[in-house]
């Protein structure tokens, strides 16, 4: 079976397309989408297809990203496609809402499709996903430790995104655009290690296929298994949500007895959506903070966990009641960094109103198992660019320093330690938070006082102990 008909038999399988639709195409010039755009401008007449492709200048590459864009923009006027260019600063946006330059660059493109596929009044965003980065996607998720949709990878349908290459190969696109003498543009960045999907695609899946040839269509094909398995275990679990689930004044309330009836599998995953449900999103929620959950059921009445994003799950008799903090003063957690042990997460505020954000988490905790700092007082501090990702739970060490004084002067950690009576051979057990050798929390004994939240706060930076 050729390539083309491949694509046109899984599109009519997964009924991608409908007579008479109207698709935004991502045209980026590279071969999946050059090979994208010729299937469907090759079924334009036999299903009554509106095209307009759309090609994002991401300001990264300078002279070669305009020469993709000339590239885009002279294929689709030989085939008589319409056609848009959007430019964007992706490195600033990365660099303002603290994300990495892939997470940055892809957000934008898919906030772009949907509104001007909504401009142009198309109802489908086509884009050029194929075999090898199911796999890929299926992979990262993996090595992240993702949940069973998370494996599934990307999927031949989203809403309105619509993945029609999905059942062919990266070396079955580039076949196909060599036999019908199809040129197109290669992204220099692809080549570059520094971006993860790269590393994946350039060295990790390359080396697994040279213990299996197919390796990377045999993933693809496993994570469309576990995409099925992710649908039939979500329609099984929407049985015992209806019975397990309530909705009461914006909280969601778990009732412990249903849960406990039900499969450990199908809990979980009502448990997981419960969370993702009062947190308003599903990025970062992890099975770390469904244990948390579940562990809860087995304490007394009371007791209460923070999870993520501010909500907050409390058992209270039988039940399990998640609810979420207004953040209405937060823009957004624009990094963040969570695991059983430390959960640390960079929050952006409005001007003047990070005491009030705070206050509506409930004020600062008493104890010193979580506390809020201001980030750019504790950047200017250090005097080098840092994430969430660079701060650790460890234990004390000789070199430690905490700043304790109002104008900012530390003093070693050691010495603290010794001030409130640890005895010499116990001070390198105790737990601390830590970025490098500035320790922000020494737990169970005190924090960091120079970099306090007030009015003139802009990002706030907590940091949460949550293992005791």
């Amino acid at each position: 079976m050729t390539t083309r008909n491949k694509i046109i038999d899984f599109c009519r399988e997964k009924k991608l397309l409908d007579i008479g639709d109207g698709l935004l195409i991502g045209l980026s010039g590279g071969a999946d989408s050059v090979c994208l755009l010729f299937i469907l401008h090759s079924l334009k007449d036999d299903y009554g297809l509106r095209l307009h492709a759309l090609h994002v200048n991401h300001g990264i590459r300078g002279e070669e990203a305009e020469q993709d864009e000339r590239f885009c923009r002279e294929l689709c006027e030989k085939l008589g496609v319409e056609f848009e260019t959007v430019r964007a600063d992706i490195p600033a946006l990365a660099e303002k809402e603290g994300m990495g330059l892939e997470e940055a660059g892809r957000r934008f493109r898919y906030e772009t499709f949907e509104r001007k596929a909504a401009e142009l009044g198309l109802n489908k965003i086509a884009v050029a996903h194929h075999m090898n980065d199911r796999a890929e996607t299926a992979l990262f998720q993996l090595i992240r430790g993702s949940r069973l949709k998370g494996l599934a990878g990307v999927k031949e349908r989203n809403g309105q995104v619509i993945r029609p290459l999905l059942c062919v190969t990266r070396n079955e696109i580039e076949e196909y655009l060599k036999e019908n003498g199809l040129g197109y543009v290669t992204d220099s960045t692809n080549l570059s290690a520094d971006y993860t999907r790269n590393r994946l695609r350039n060295t990790v899946i390359p080396e697994l296929e040279k213990i299996c040839p197919r390796a990377a269509e045999h993933m693809a094909e496993t994570a469309d298994y576990l995409g099925r398995v992710a649908d039939y275990m979500e329609k099984e679990a929407d049985k015992v949500r209806e019975k397990a689930v309530r909705n009461e004044n914006g909280n969601q309330v778990l009732s412990i007895p249903e849960l406990r009836k039900a499969d450990p599998l199908l809990a979980e995953t009502v448990i997981y959506n419960a969370i993702c449900e009062a947190a308003g999103r599903k990025k970062d929620i992890t099975g770390n903070f469904v244990k948390m959950v579940t562990d809860l059921m087995e304490r007394q009445s009371g007791r209460s966990v923070d999870i993520k994003y501010g909500v907050t799950a409390k058992r209270v008799y039988e039940t399990i009641v998640l609810s979420r903090s207004s953040l209405e003063n937060a823009v957004d957690t624009t990094d963040g960094n969570c695991n059983n042990r430390l959960c640390v997460e960079i929050w952006s505020v409005a001007e003047g109103k990070a005491p009030d954000l705070i206050e509506s988490m409930g004020g600062h905790p008493k104890g010193n198992l979580k506390k809020y700092f201001d980030y750019d007082r504790l950047l200017a501090r250090v005097q080098k660019p840092f994430t969430a990702e660079d701060f650790a739970l460890r234990t004390a060490e000789a070199t430690d320093v905490m700043a304790i004084y109002p104008d900012g002067k530390s003093k070693k950690v050691f010495d603290i330690l010794k001030d409130e009576k640890v005895e010499a051979e116990k001070r390198n057990l105790v737990p601390v938070a830590a970025l490098g050798s500035e320790v922000l929390i020494i737990k169970g004994i005190r924090s960091c006082e120079t970099c306090r939240v007030d009015e003139k706060t802009k990002n706030i930076l907590s940091v949460t102990i949550t293992e005791e």
